[in-house]
């Protein structure tokens, strides 16, 4: 693996009455965010070719939303990321993801946000990064990962409601658990 992307489920609705939780559907505003992120993802060149999708109907949404945009990919609905620690998340990632060159995790919080703190703490990320991470990780967030030799690299950071190139350039407010 050349690439990694941790992708955070567009927003669910908060409560559903029979099914729970795994049955939280999207919200309206959730379906566009994460067409918007799947967009901005492949205008990059950031194109998966192993999706890695909680079981979950709100990743499984928020993946039918960008799978237009990544028609190469080759999709697995991993049972163990639902509500996945960051070390669950990392065993599905070395489980699934030998042969694939870039791949994409569409999972929930928190798990996603300590894995991407964890992977950009051991690599050679800038602190301006980390602390971007650190700062918030609300929905629809992608965070791109450069999976070298070195370690690994956040190469970018992108949420649909604050399009910012590098985590460097983005302000995050901490008390709405976001981006400015």
């Amino acid at each position: 693996m050349r690439r990694l992307i941790l992708f955070r489920h567009a927003k669910a609705v908060g409560r559903v009455g029979a099914g729970g939780d795994l049955e939280r559907p999207l919200e309206p505003r959730g379906r566009v965010d994460a067409a918007a992120t799947g967009r901005w993802l492949a205008s990059q060149g950031l194109s998966p070719d192993l999706a890695l999708v909680s079981p979950s109907l709100r990743t499984r949404e928020t993946w039918d939303c960008v799978a237009e945009d990544f028609p190469g990919a080759r999709l697995q609905i991993v049972e163990e990321l639902y509500n996945a620690t960051p070390e669950d998340v990392d065993s599905a990632i070395g489980q699934w993801g030998r042969e694939a060159s870039v791949i994409i995790v569409v999972a929930h919080n928190p798990g996603l946000q300590e894995l991407a703190m964890d992977l950009a703490h051991a690599g050679a990320s800038r602190a301006e990064e980390v602390e971007a991470v650190a700062a918030g990780f609300p929905t629809s967030t992608v965070a791109v990962f450069d999976v070298s030799q070195e370690g690994p690299r956040l190469e970018r950071l992108f949420n649909p409601r604050r399009p910012l190139e590098t985590p460097a350039d983005q302000a995050w407010d901490d008390e709405a658990g976001g981006p400015t």
